[in-house]
């Protein structure tokens, strides 16, 4: 499996990260800014060149491993979280590449979806958006078995028109490592042992966990890997290895309009 981590386009929340009084202004789920829509044109525009033949005569210097892609992507899955930043990502994908992007509540932002309150200090949890809104505004995608459990679960018990996050308290750092380690062990179980091209998008956090768990390694403290708005991570899934293909790539985007 050659799998490629992708962080949602530009969102409004990053556009506010600079700013004195950024917390009281951000959103719990914030959309894309006009950068980021365009960021989002752009790496579905490259992820959408089809995989070329490999042919040794022409393409010895790749000793049958394209390992940046110049024969292009030809991918075959996209999976997106539910949050708003990489619902609208992927829906720009979805539409370069001809694929129905797959949406994965398991792989959200870390700490879920709040809105921080400074005269008390506090986090208050939002619902999200709902099956209903979903798929309404994103037509061209489908939700994955396990959303769909969960989104039945919760309509269930609270009514159809109940968001995907419903309230739930701000999730914990170790609480997102598990969910990482889950969600990298239920995308072996679906992929590892085939010649299956899959997107991701999601989110920075969240991409660390991953990374994180898929080299193994135990304590994140210290640990970063930067990814930009749109920026793409290639890791191949061979069997008995895990390779960093390469990181944060952003040959795909203009400089004026690359951003964090």
């Amino acid at each position: 499996m050659e799998l490629y981590l992708i962080r949602h386009g530009q969102s409004k929340n990053n556009e506010l990260d600079n700013a004195s009084d950024g917390d009281t202004l951000r959103n719990p789920d914030p959309p894309l800014t006009k950068t980021g829509h365009l960021q989002a044109r752009k790496v579905g525009g490259h992820l959408a060149k089809p995989k070329q033949p490999y042919d040794p005569s022409e393409n010895e210097q790749f000793w049958g491993w394209d390992h940046y892609n110049h024969l292009g992507y030809g991918l075959t899955h996209i999976y997106a979280s539910l949050l708003t930043r990489a619902l609208q990502t992927a829906a720009e994908i979805g539409h370069a590449t001809g694929l129905k992007p797959v949406l994965w509540h398991r792989i959200h932002e870390v700490g879920g979806i709040t809105t921080y309150f400074p005269e008390m200090d506090a986090r208050v949890p939002r619902p999200g958006l709902s099956r209903k809104e979903i798929l309404t505004t994103y037509p061209g995608a489908v939700l994955d078995p396990e959303t769909e459990g969960h989104l039945a679960e919760l309509e269930a018990a609270h009514g159809p028109d109940t968001g995907w996050w419903n309230h739930a308290p701000q999730e914990s750092p170790e609480q997102a490592r598990m969910r990482a380690r889950k969600w990298v062990a239920s995308l072996k179980e679906r992929h590892a042992a085939t010649n299956h091209r899959v997107a991701v998008v999601s989110h920075c956090w969240f991409i660390v966990l991953v990374l994180a768990e898929l080299c193994g390694i135990p304590d994140i403290e210290s640990l970063w890997f930067s990814t930009n708005n749109c920026g793409i991570t290639r890791v191949d899934l061979v069997p008995g290895s895990t390779r960093i293909v390469y990181q944060n790539r952003l040959d795909h985007l203009e400089h004026p309009i690359i951003t964090t």
